[in-house]
């Protein structure tokens, strides 16, 4: 078990979610017998993680009053406008004296936070990326060529690459970085461009998932009405 703080960024307005998100913060939409914050927030204490910071701006209120109601006790942070998706965080590093985690509201996965700070440690990261290896098939034949000449061709192929699910752990030598309103790739490249080291933790689909939420209405109700077969 760890004991590291968790951030979970839950200051989106789930623009791509509309209408539902007309009326409910995207972080409260339902998943299963709960919502997707509290699947966030309960796979974290699994691991240790009991104290969490919830940085945002739309539906705040919302969002206190239904953490309050539901026995969970995370540090509350609003923004006084929102400050893009990893800005926030520098309003509470004085909090963050040890390496922490950050996770985006629509992310919803069992990653195993032991083994994904144990790469983080060994490897010396200033900052560690969590990957989900991805496949996704071209519906057309795709042709490889060399000076205008065809090598070969493949008929509706699939290619599996590694995609950042919005899940990070931090040093915290990262938050002299972190200033204003500040999206998280701006961060990243920003930490390359300083030759610092960024490195990723890949999960194994096996024993760990994850599902992106926030894409879109189809995607989340696909998710939403399979999820207790799916964990």
């Amino acid at each position: 078990m760890i004991d590291n703080k968790i951030i979970i960024m839950v200051g989106g307005c789930g623009s791509r979610l509309r209408p539902m998100t007309y009326t409910t913060p995207k972080c409260l939409l339902p998943i299963s017998d709960g919502t997707v914050l509290s699947h966030i927030l309960n796979n974290a204490l699994v691991h240790g993680l009991a104290k969490s910071i919830l940085i945002g701006h739309y539906f705040f209120t919302d969002i206190m009053g239904y953490c309050h109601e539901n026995k969970f006790n995370p540090v509350f942070i609003k923004e006084a406008e929102p400050m893009g998706t990893c800005g926030g965080i520098s309003l509470v590093s004085e909090l963050l004296t040890e390496d922490f985690f950050v996770v985006n509201c629509d992310t919803l996965t069992n990653i195993n936070y032991e083994n994904m700070l144990e790469t983080h440690k060994a490897n010396d990261n200033i900052m560690t990326i969590a990957v989900y290896p991805l496949t996704n098939r071209v519906d057309y034949a795709v042709v490889y060529g060399e000076d205008d000449k065809v090598t070969k061709i493949k008929e509706k192929p699939s290619y599996t690459c590694d995609v950042s699910i919005g899940l990070y752990c931090f040093s915290p030598k990262a938050l002299e970085f972190i200033c204003g309103k500040m999206n998280i790739d701006e961060l990243i490249n920003t930490l390359l461009d300083k030759k610092l080291k960024v490195g990723y933790y890949s999960m194994t689909p096996e024993n760990e998932y994850w599902y992106d939420i926030g894409r879109s209405v189809e995607d989340y109700k696909k998710v939403n009405s399979r999820f207790k077969e799916i964990v």
